[in-house]
């Protein structure tokens, strides 16, 4: 072969791993595998034997994707009988991934990724055809994890994970979460759980450990299922270090689960980073300190969680508002009763009591007199034969 670095325009001796890249971007855009098959060929093996040679004289790692090895020859033959795919066919895909890595939204890079990831593993059965596939992203994405997180499927993870890899696994997650995309780690967890039974090995469960501790706070449930399925693949080491990392989050996260989900996410960043320095005093603390005083429900254990992370003013306030509501059960006081003072005419003195017993008389006598001359002179009328009751709104029992 020629020298590779006469090929890529760079010195042997002071060269860099990012210059190298930078120079195979610029030469596959002149060497394009549809127009010249053997130009780019040439450019991919220079490329490839330059990164061996820093590699071999101890350049730096590259940042996320490690760096990528010859390739294999393609395959006279299948067992299957099916055509072998040519290298050729895998430099196309290679260049659709690379022409799709800086359009927005995930439509192109999805596409380009469907056409790369059968053919990495149509070349090499296996792990090793998910290695090459982690090659060759690598390459055309040069390492960056959210080009490669914008265009992988879950369903791909998962058959990278059967298959004892976890390359792409591992730098798609630690993408997510950077991010703190839940919604993705959430979805990669429920796939895990219900393909458990393609994953029953030490690096799928490693990668369940972790989203257990991703997910545990907002999904507790969740994250207890991912324990119980990673703990028996699981080493000693990482059971010590990380199955009580997870425990922790899920515990924390059952306290936090009668909340409302904004409340339950404005208290997940601040529990994963107790060391960050919060402002206590925006609008959203605030209203979490309002939410908790009058929302919360009574008796919350996660108010144990809370004060550990807050400032000691903070929870003070918290405190006297909640002193502020009324408890469970609580019968408020009665209403003071006003005296009526009927005045008399002229006099302004209140009634007395003979006044009253004069008015009382007249009554009754007007009363007496009137059923002693209609059809029924009976005094005493007669009682209904039964009193009846109805329910009323609270579920008590009021008579009719």
């Amino acid at each position: 072969m020629s020298d590779p670095w006469q090929i890529l325009g760079l010195s042997r001796e002071s060269a860099t791993e990012k210059e190298v890249k930078s120079a195979y971007a610029r030469l596959i855009k002149q060497h394009r595998p549809d127009t010249d098959p053997e130009g780019f060929q040439r450019v991919r093996q220079a490329y490839e034997a330059a990164l061996a040679m820093l590699k071999g004289r101890g350049a730096e790692r590259p940042e996320i994707l490690p760096i990528p090895m010859p390739l294999a020859p393609a395959p006279a033959e299948r067992e299957d009988g099916a055509a072998p795919c040519a290298p050729p066919e895998l430099a196309e895909a290679e260049l659709a991934v690379y022409k799709a890595r800086d359009e927005e939204g995930p439509a192109a890079m999805n596409k380009a990724m469907a056409g790369l990831y059968p053919l990495c593993r149509c070349l090499r059965p296996g792990k090793a055809g998910f290695e090459l596939w982690y090659e060759c992203l690598h390459r055309v994405t040069e390492g960056r994890s959210a080009v490669v997180a914008r265009g992988v499927t879950i369903p791909q993870l998962i058959d990278e994970m059967e298959s004892g890899g976890t390359l792409i696994t591992q730098a798609v997650v630690a993408h997510w979460e950077a991010m703190r995309n839940t919604e993705r780690l959430h979805a990669l967890a429920e796939a895990m759980v219900a393909h458990a039974e393609r994953l029953g090995n030490r690096e799928s469960a490693v990668v369940a450990l972790r989203l257990a501790i991703e997910t545990g706070f907002v999904y507790p449930d969740l994250s207890s299922t991912l324990l119980t399925f990673a703990f028996p693949h699981v080493d000693r080491a990482a059971r010590e270090q990380l199955v009580p990392q997870a425990e922790e989050q899920a515990s924390i996260g059952s306290l936090m689960a009668g909340l409302r989900s904004d409340q339950i996410t404005f208290w997940h960043e601040r529990v994963r980073n107790p060391d960050r320095e919060w402002d206590w005093n925006n609008k959203a603390s605030q209203d979490a300190l309002q939410y908790l005083a009058t929302k919360a429900p009574s008796q919350w254990k996660g108010l144990g969680i809370v004060r550990q992370i807050v400032p000691a003013e903070w929870f003070a306030r918290l405190e006297q508002e909640t002193s502020r509501r009324p408890q469970p059960g609580s019968v408020p006081p009665p209403l003071p009763l006003t005296k009526t003072r009927l005045k008399s005419s002229g006099t302004g003195m209140p009634w007395g009591r003979s006044t009253w017993l004069i008015v009382f008389v007249v009554i009754n006598a007007a009363r007496l007199l009137s059923h002693c001359t209609g059809p029924n002179h009976s005094l005493y009328p007669a009682m209904p034969p039964s009193l009846g009751s109805h329910e009323g709104p609270l579920g008590l029992k009021i008579p009719e």
